[in-house]
């Protein structure tokens, strides 16, 4: 420290603040790191002068000072970057040896300020100003009032205040001791004390972006939300000069809400490569979700009228405060002001993955507190459950309702439903009565037109892309077998490198014949899915075989309780590769048994046992390399779409079974000998199973 002061004397301004600023932030990080050893990178850039102190021409000893003009950029900018500054470094209020803007003597006039906005001073004569055209950091005094001067010394006050939250510290402690994953219980009580550290590993240096164009487009609600969000203590602000020396200034916008209002976004992730979410580990920000499939399966396990509840955390993320350190990672520049956000943002990358922990520590709370499990969380929407016949699902409810109440989380009143059997969690209906799922007929009206358009162009704007991907995900929480098709839009966009949302990415041949797939299965699709069976069924459970041969006199097999179908290779495939393709061949028969009976599997999950490696691999990934391979797998999935029927493949070694191999010789005999009461005659071979082969190459 005393070496810091001798280099505040030595040179002039500010920077051995600047210094000890940054100095105290990098030790916060590096907490092992000696704080008695001066940091040769800071002390570079902020106490080395810029050029040499002493010369032939000039010494600072002797440089002539303007006692009577006092810099203003010491006083508005908190340093001068003069290197030879002739005014005086003092403040314009009170001539103490601070810049005005900690200034917090209140009583000086006018008379004893000789630079006071009463003198009236040219533009281009005001000692040490420098404007910037686009971040304003420097603003002019003579236009600033007396009281926007008090409200910045004000504010500055509590620069480092910790931001509010509800949420009560006592009534934390006390239930986190009883908290099974004790990392995250400390973890946790450590956040809402001090703040919750962003983790972010990059340069601590001053930086502007402009905003969305929703905020200028929305000015009124965008100065409503700040004014929000300054009054419930969650922002600082507003200042009329940037009140931290390394701010990092992030676009804001607004965008609408279902009930009518809006909400603040921070694009983060701004500028590309150099954004705050750039030097913040993915890693840690990485979150596992509970899943839809989880919510379903549960009220399956339940049984038919479970009683079906929901209700949400209000201002999620903003009740997590952040730590002090960070705050100069999180500024907003609006209307001519700077803000510094001091909760937890949507727009930061680890955001999520804070929330989360908290999120499944009431989830646990709740669980141990009812002794009752029937419940789940989607980060701040919580689902309760109960068989019809107990009050399970109320009192899951109230135990949920006294815990937020107990802590100070705020709940979102108007989004709590329940004890209901007809609920919408996540955008879908759940029907606990018939045990289905509805898709809303908006969003599947809106796929089948985004859909259209992937199939009528050749490019496609990025964002749009990323829209379609989206709204089948959605989809396919109720369509499960079609999640197989989106995998090669997402495959799509991560090979635009970098990509900005007006970029446009060409729509190749795989993405549009997976949104054929998907318009030919809406077409015929009603937006209902009925609930899987709880428990998965091996072929053999089911008494389904299948098998094929790789001679072109001979062909393919399948048999189905009783039921059965052969079918012969066609003869132009003789001296082909098609027939030395194995994996092709054994794919056939499975799909024309399930183009046959694939009514008979309906809502039922299928265990198929198979012992050629290359082939599960395949049916469980849903796609390959090979063309003819992919017509096939389309062909399959787009059969399990329409019945509503999931599958997954299994290996196992030597599996034979001589009933499907039978088939597949065409040796008649031995196939009657083995099922004698199957049926006297085959099925017959569906036209569009003939269309699909024509298709193999």
């Amino acid at each position: 420290m005393q070496t810091v002061r001798l280099g505040a004397k030595r040179y002039a301004g500010l920077g051995w603040k600047l210094y000890d600023e940054q100095f105290r932030l990098r030790r916060s990080q590096e907490p092992a790191g000696s704080w008695s050893v001066i940091d040769t990178e800071l002390w570079l850039l902020y106490m080395q002068p810029a050029g040499p102190i002493n010369g032939p021409e000039f010494n600072i000893a002797q440089k002539p000072t303007n006692n009577f003009l006092k810099c203003y950029a010491y006083n508005y900018n908190g340093t001068c970057t003069q290197q030879y500054c002739t005014y005086k470094h003092a403040c314009l209020k009170c001539s103490g040896v601070h810049p005005v803007i900690y200034c917090t003597n209140s009583k000086v006039t006018n008379s004893n300020n000789p630079q006071s906005p009463g003198i009236v001073q040219r533009d281009s004569d005001q000692p040490g100003l420098k404007h910037h055209k686009k971040q304003h950091l420097i603003f002019n005094p003579l236009h600033l009032g007396k009281c926007k001067i008090t409200q910045d010394s004000v504010l500055l006050e509590h620069l480092w205040d910790k931001g509010k939250t509800p949420v009560k510290i006592k009534s934390l402690r006390e239930l986190l001791s009883n908290y099974e994953n004790k990392t995250d219980a400390a973890m946790l009580l450590l956040g809402f004390i001090e703040g919750f550290r962003l983790n972010y590993t990059g340069p601590r240096i001053s930086s502007f972006a402009s905003n969305l164009i929703s905020a200028e487009v929305h000015k009124t609600e965008t100065n409503l939300k700040l004014q929000k969000e300054v009054h419930l203590g969650r922002m600082l602000g507003p200042f009329s000069k940037i009140p931290i020396s390394t701010l990092r200034i992030s676009p804001i916008g607004v965008v609408s809400k279902n009930d009518g209002g809006w909400r603040l976004i921070t694009h983060l992730s701004y500028p590309l490569n150099w954004s705050v979410n750039d030097f913040i580990d993915p890693e840690i920000c990485k979150v596992k979700y509970s899943s839809f499939d989880k919510v379903v399966g549960m009220i399956s396990e339940l049984g038919n009228n479970v009683l079906c509840a929901k209700m949400d955390i209000s201002q999620a993320f903003r009740i997590l405060l952040v730590h002090p350190a960070d705050f100069d990672l999180l500024g907003i520049f609006f209307d001519g002001k700077y803000y510094i956000n001091k909760c937890l943002p949507e727009g930061c990358s680890i955001s999520c993955a804070l929330f989360e922990k908290f999120a499944t520590f009431l989830h646990k709370t709740v669980a141990l507190k009812a002794g009752i499990e029937t419940l789940d969380h989607y980060l701040d929407d919580f689902f309760f459950a109960g068989e019809s016949s107990t009050d399970n699902c109320t009192i899951l409810m109230d135990t949920f309702n006294e815990v937020c109440r107990q802590l100070g989380v705020p709940l979102a009143e108007n989004k709590t439903v329940g004890p209901t059997t007809c609920i919408t969690f996540l955008g879908l209906e759940i029907d606990t009565v018939l045990m289905l799922v509805r898709i809303p007929p908006e969003k599947l009206d809106k796929l089948k037109f985004m859909l259209d358009q992937v199939l009528s162009k050749k490019k496609m704007a990025l964002k749009e892309l990323e829209s379609i991907t989206g709204l089948m995900a959605f989809c396919s929480r109720a369509i499960i077998s079609a999640r197989a098709f989106i995998r090669r839009f997402y495959d799509l966009i991560a090979s635009v490198k970098n990509g900005k949302p007006y970029y446009t990415v060409r729509l190749n041949s795989e993405v549009k014949a997976d949104a054929r797939v998907w318009l030919n299965f809406l077409d015929q699709f009603n937006g209902q899915c009925y609930f899987p069976d709880r428990f998965w069924s091996t072929n053999e459970s089911l008494e389904l075989f299948t098998d094929s041969a790789g001679n072109v006199l001979l062909g393919c097999g399948a048999y189905f309780q009783g039921h059965w179908v052969q079918y012969q290779w066609p003869s132009s495939w003789a001296d082909t590769s098609i027939l030395l393709d194995i994996t092709c061949l054994e794919l056939i028969p499975i799909v024309l048994s399930f183009m046959i009976w694939g009514r008979s599997f309906r809502n039922k999950k299928i265990l198929l046992r198979i012992d050629n490696q290359a082939l599960v691999s395949i049916v469980n990934k849903r796609t390959s390399k090979s063309k003819r391979v992919m017509i096939l797998i389309r062909q399959l999935v787009f059969l399990t779409m329409n019945n509503n029927i999931q599958f997954r493949a299994q290996h196992i070694e030597g599996e034979h079974n001589a009933i499907a191999d039978a088939l597949s010789r065409f040796q008649e005999q031995r196939f009657m000998d083995l099922v004698p009461n199957a049926d006297s005659s085959p099925a017959a071979i569906p036209q569009e199973f003939l269309s699909m082969i024509s298709e193999l190459k």
